[in-house]
């Protein structure tokens, strides 16, 4: 993303200490309108720059965190996004499957069938969110991958609380 999307631009000789929104904007826009760029790439870009200005702010390179508000161009339109869903023939083909075959996720597949629940809902649920007539929504989990001190990956799996107050659900 550096050699590609960040060096080649003016936002390589902007200096920290005057970094600001405006200047983020506009470069996060030029990007959206380049054609050689693609929107997931600028997105990529766009949260890449969140997280190091994030940083820089926590630990006090900058006194305000110059991607706060910070907007991403372009719309998605939700409503224009078709959801597929398992037809009941499909739902007993992967259910006959796994009983079948043994398969040791067969619980956690099912419970996703019957709840709708995502996937780092259900792997975040103690047992402490079920009763006898509720599962509480409440967190979910995902594996995120780190870059430590010595510019090395490290994956590890993460939990915290839902995105949205509307997603923490029974």
């Amino acid at each position: 993303a550096y050699t590609k999307h960040i060096a080649p631009y003016p936002i390589m000789g902007v200096k920290l200490s005057t970094l600001n929104q405006a200047t983020l904007q506009a470069y996060i826009t030029g990007l959206y309108e380049d054609d050689g760029v693609s929107k997931w790439n600028v997105t990529l870009v766009y949260r890449l720059w969140n997280m190091f200005c994030s940083w820089c702010y926590d630990n006090g390179y900058v006194a305000k965190d110059p991607c706060r508000n910070l907007t991403l161009p372009g719309t998605y339109d939700h409503a224009q996004r078709e959801i597929e869903i398992f037809t009941e023939d499909e739902r007993r083909t992967i259910h006959n499957y796994m009983k079948d075959s043994k398969y040791e996720f067969d619980t956690i597949i099912e419970l996703a069938f019957a709840t709708g629940m995502r996937m780092g809902e259900l792997l975040a649920l103690k047992w402490s969110d079920i009763d006898d007539d509720f599962i509480h929504v409440q967190r979910s989990t995902a594996t995120v991958t780190h870059i430590n001190k010595n510019g090395e990956s490290e994956r590890y799996r993460e939990v915290w609380d839902t995105k949205t107050k509307n997603s923490v659900r029974d």
